[in-house]
C-alpha cells in the first residue's frame, strides 16, 4: 500500500481531502502564511531545474502531476504560481527520493515562494513570530528554529537577548533580517511595521550625519583679527615664515614699534597704516581672506 505523507510536517495522511491537496488539515492552516511570492518569479531557472527530475519510477498520479507542473511553466507571463506550488506540495507527499524532492523543492523557490520552499525543506517554524524595532535594532522572538538562529547568527551586528529570549539584528541589516524571516518564519506579525521602523531610523541617522558632514565643512577661521583702536590684533596658529615676514615687513616699512607681541593676550599687534600687508600675508601663509 502506498503512504501518503503530508508535505509540510510529514506524518501521514489518512482523509481524502488531505491526500488530494497532499497537505493535512492543520498545515494547510499554513498556506496562507506560506503561498505568498516574495521574490520576483525566474521561470526559465525553474523550467530548467524541473527538466533535470528524474522521472523514472514516478507512478501514474505523480508522473501526470510533472507533466501538468511543466505546461503550467510554459506560461512565461504568468504572475501568480500558486497553482504550480500546490502540484509542487501533492508531489511531495508521494515517497520520492531526496534528490527528487530536491529538484522540486528548488522550483518553488526559483518561483519566488521563499516561505514555501523553506517550509517544504524543514527550515521553517510553524509557529508565530512576533516582529518588533526599537532603538536602531529589529527584533524577533518566536519558535525556536535551527536554520533560523543559523541564518540570524550570520549577520553582522546580531544578538541574542537571552532574558527574552530573541534575536535582534541592527536597522542597516533589515534586508538579511526580512530575508531570514521570510524563510524561516512565515507565520509572524509586525514584519511590515517593524522594517519601516527600521528605515525611519536609517533615514533619521543619515540625514544626521549629512548635517554633521555640512558643519564639519564650515571650518572655523584660523586666523582671527579684530581692531582696538588704530591697533590690528592677529590671533592665529604659530607659523614661523608668517611671523618673520610680519616682523621684517612692517620694520622695513616703517620701524619696528608699528607691530608687537602682546604676551597677556597671545596676540600680534600691528598699526592700522598696515592693512593690505596683513590681508596679504595671512592670505599667502594660511590660505584665508580677511577684510579689515
Amino acid at each position: 500500500m502506498l503512504v501518503r505523507k503530508c508535505s509540510y510536517c510529514g506524518l501521514g495522511l489518512t482523509d481524502a481531502a488531505s491526500k488530494n491537496y497532499g497537505i493535512g488539515p492543520i498545515c494547510r492552516k499554513m498556506q496562507n502564511h506560506v503561498l505568498a511570492a516574495l521574490i520576483p518569479a525566474d521561470v526559465f531557472m525553474a523550467r530548467f531545474l524541473l527538466a533535470q527530475l528524474d522521472k523514472e519510477g514516478l507512478s501514474e498520479k505523480p508522473l501526470s502531476t510533472v507533466e501538468a507542473l511543466e505546461k503550467d511553466l510554459q506560461k512565461t507571463d504568468n504572475k501568480d504560481w500558486r497553482k504550480a506550488c500546490s502540484r509542487v506540495e501533492f508531489l511531495l507527499s508521494f515517497p520520492l527520493p531526496n534528490a527528487k524532492r530536491d529538484v522540486l523543492i528548488n522550483v518553488v523557490e526559483a518561483l519566488g515562494y521563499l516561505s514555501l520552499a523553506s517550509l517544504l525543506k524543514g527550515h521553517a517554524a510553524k509557529g508565530e513570530a512576533l516582529i518588533t524595532f526599537d532603538n536602531g535594532r529589529l527584533f524577533v522572538k518566536g519558535p525556536r528554529n535551527k536554520a533560523g538562529n543559523a541564518t540570524l547568527k550570520a549577520i553582522p551586528g546580531r544578538k541574542y537577548h537571552g532574558a527574552d529570549k530573541c534575536w535582534s539584528v541592527p536597522a542597516e541589516a533589515a534586508e538579511a533580517f526580512k530575508m531570514a524571516i521570510w524563510k524561516h518564519w512565515p507565520k509572524n506579525s509586525g514584519l511590515t511595521d517593524a522594517l519601516e521602523g527600521a528605515t525611519s531610523h536609517l533615514a533619521s541617522k543619515a540625514e544626521v550625519a549629512e548635517a554633521q558632514v555640512e558643519v564639519a565643512e564650515v571650518a572655523e577661521p584660523k586666523v582671527i583679527v579684530t581692531k582696538s583702536g588704530t591697533v590690528y590684533k592677529i590671533s592665529s596658529p604659530y607659523c614661523k615664515a608668517f611671523f618673520l615676514e610680519l616682523k621684517a615687513e612692517v620694520e622695513q616699512a616703517s620701524c619696528w614699534q608699528d607691530r608687537r607681541w602682546n604676551k597677556a593676550e597671545k596676540v600680534w599687534e600691528v598699526d592700522e597704516a598696515h592693512k593690505a600687508l596683513v590681508e596679504a600675508l595671512v592670505a599667502k601663509h594660511y590660505g584665508e581672506q580677511v577684510s579689515l
